[in-house]
């Protein structure tokens, strides 16, 4: 189950500005990378991107990347951003690619499914967010998961069917992004999937999200 698309929140003006986005580590942003977000030949072919500046600069770094299903164009089913990190050099020339691999399914009742991965990096200050030209010929699989059956905070029950996930990928997209100190973030850099239902399990599942 993909979930019912969220209503729209207003973002913060400088977050519906194209231009770079100032980033603390330790507090997550939520951004798009649109049709009106700059667009350049990069490593990995063309692509929309954001320019992330973080504040200071993180000697040994986990960048914890989600990126949020959304509506398919045509209205049949479902898209999603597959990001590339482009980590830039104090001169502007990119540095390092780095790829979130793997990306792990994020399904939650009556929320919109995510794609959540992590890269590390050293000395990290600026670096762009983008998408890789290959990758828009193709879509995320997810392998078969088991039915879900769970209690809501509402007293009314949840449940799925048994069923494996197709996302196409998409040039545009829905993310969010955090930057953290390794020793300060309590995970390991490599993310795993979820079913998480709500209720009597949801405290146990957020401890493990």
């Amino acid at each position: 189950m993909i979930g019912k698309r969220e209503p729209p929140k207003p973002a913060p003006a400088e977050l519906r500005d194209p231009g770079p986005i100032m980033l603390k580590p330790g507090q997550p942003i939520r951004f798009w990378i649109g049709d009106a977000a700059p667009e350049a030949e990069l490593p990995r072919g063309r692509s929309h991107f954001r320019r992330i500046e973080v504040e200071g600069t993180v000697e040994h770094a986990h960048v914890r990347i989600a990126t949020v299903a959304d509506d398919a164009p045509n209205g049949k089913g479902h898209v999603v951003f597959k990001p590339l990190i482009y980590v830039l050099a104090e001169d502007g020339d990119v540095r390092e690619t780095l790829e979130p691999d793997p990306l792990a399914i994020d399904i939650r009742p009556f929320k919109r499914t995510r794609l959540n991965g992590c890269v590390e990096v050293g000395r990290l200050q600026r670096f762009l967010v983008a998408t890789s030209a290959k990758s828009l010929e193709n879509a995320f699989h997810s392998d078969a998961r088991e039915s879900l059956k769970a209690p809501t905070q509402g007293g009314f029950y949840y449940r799925t069917e048994a069923l494996k996930v197709k996302l196409p990928y998409a040039p545009t997209g829905e993310l969010i992004l955090s930057v953290l100190p390794a020793g300060d973030d309590p995970e390991p850099c490599n993310p795993r999937s979820k079913d998480q239902p709500t209720g009597e399990n949801a405290s146990e599942n957020r401890r493990s999200s």
